[in-house]
């Protein structure tokens, strides 16, 4: 039960670590200097209690700073650098509080928990390592008001069944992404600011679920992703500048993804494909070089009460065999058109909303099936609803005015139209080169 006050030590080329407590020892230890030590600059284990504040630990072996076993220490204020694995770390039950440590240049994590480390992470710095914070096995970690950047891979990772309360940091330019979580890790990211990372902002892989919410995610390679099995969760975050999409969802992963502000991105506001399947609802998808929100290959989508505005091509378009139902959107001002539908994609798209877009309101061509129920398309270029050679599908109770044509129908298509109100079209209401 030893107890110690170190201050003002220089501690450096020794065979293990610099400053030890074991056992029930406590310990203040205050502006030391723990350099090139065989193990730790500092360390606590068995049921040790450190407050460590306003040391530097350099240059040490293993670790900068080190909690282990049942230990329970503050690390306040110290400068954790170029360590050969972690700034500070935590492992077996260790509990870990640290605040205000710059930890930068460390072989592996800045500051890492593991095991069943607990940890509360705060407004620290954590840059040019190989990650910024990093949670695995069944570590549980608060990281909260933490700059992560320039690390080579990502700013912040949960791994295995680890547990992440993430919130409020910046993590920008790091060689991955800003934020991830994989195996089954499980992730809450909220108010975070993440940009410029080469990969995502935020990242969901394997069967990692995550709940995303009010963060912003600008000039990544992609703003928020989940692939693998993943279960997303994103509400309320502003993606924008990405050089792909917004959001996007790979493989087999879910996503319900609501009230996100995706904005001029490089590809989609919202896309997904593989497997994917998506609940996309109230948001607002504008100004994005393809598609507001993007369905392909085998994905599945219920999209409804979205605004896709200004974008490079469609609102909301669905290719190869991607199943969607569009429910309730505004499409308007698209380049090309509101809804579409290609190759195999099959489509119900009800009570539509398509206006002023640069080709047609809604439209199917290649060997695409849709059915259109209750949509409202008006002052659209070319067509308010036009079916292409091949397409097949149901056109009923549609209003279609203002448009140059109302409703069009290709020579091949197998379409059956009932019940419009087709009117004021200043070409022509209803073309059927069938006939």
């Amino acid at each position: 039960s030893a107890q110690l006050t170190a201050e003002g030590n220089t501690c450096e080329g020794n065979n293990q670590s610099g400053i030890i407590l074991f056992e029930e020892a406590r310990g203040e230890v205050r502006s030391n200097l723990c350099r090139n030590n065989g193990l730790n600059g500092i360390e606590a284990q068995d049921s040790a209690r450190l407050t460590a504040q306003g040391n530097t630990c350099e240059g040490n072996k293993k670790v900068g700073i080190a909690l282990l076993e049942n230990a329970r220490g503050e690390a306040l204020d110290n400068q954790c650098r170029n360590n050969g694995y972690h700034g500070i770390e935590a492992q077996g039950s260790a509990q870990l509080t640290a605040e205000g440590n710059t930890c930068e240049g460390n072989q592996q994590a800045g500051i890492f928990l593991n095991e069943n480390a607990r940890g509360e992470v705060r407004d620290n710095q954590c840059r040019n390592n190989l990650v910024g914070i990093w949670a695995t096995d069944s570590a549980q970690l608060t990281a909260e008001g933490n700059t992560c950047e320039e690390n080579k891979q990502s700013g912040i990772v949960l791994f295995e069944k680890a547990r992440g309360e993430v919130r409020s940091n910046l993590c920008r330019n790091n060689g991955l992404n800003g934020i991830e979580a994989q195996g089954s890790a499980q992730l809450t990211a909220q108010d975070n600011t993440c940009e410029g990372n080469k990969e995502a902002g935020i990242a969901l892989g394997e069967k990692a679920r995550g709940e995303v919410r009010n963060n912003q995610c600008r000039n990544n390679l992609v703003g928020i992703g989940a692939t693998d099995s993943a279960q997303l969760t994103a509400q309320g975050n502003t993606c924008e500048g990405n050089n792909q999409s917004g959001i996007i969802l790979f493989e087999k992963a879910r996503g319900e993804v609501r009230s996100n502000l995706c904005r001029n991105n490089g590809l989609h506001g919202i896309g997904a494909q593989g497997s994917a399947q998506l609940t996309a609802q109230g948001n607002t998808c504008e100004g994005n070089q393809q598609a507001g929100i993007a369905l392909l290959r085998n994905a599945r989508g219920e999209v409804r009460d979205n605004q896709c505005r200004n974008n490079g091509y469609h609102g909301i378009g669905a290719q190869n065999r991607a199943q969607l139902t569009a429910q309730g959107n505004t499409c308007e001002g698209n380049q090309q058109s509101g809804i579409i539908l290609f190759d195999n994609a099959r489509g119900e798209v009800r009570n539509n909303l398509c206006r002023n877009n640069g080709l047609n309101g809604i439209s199917a061509q290649d060997s695409a099936q849709l059915t259109a129920e209750g949509n409202t398309c008006e002052r659209n270029e070319e067509y308010g609803i036009f079916l292409y050679n091949n397409s097949s599908g149901t056109v009923q109770n549609n209003i279609c005015r203002y448009n140059k044509y109302g409703i069009g129908v290709g020579r091949g298509s197998k379409v059956k139209i009932r019940n419009n109100l087709v009117s004021n079209n200043w070409q022509g209401n209803v073309v059927d080169e069938r006939r």
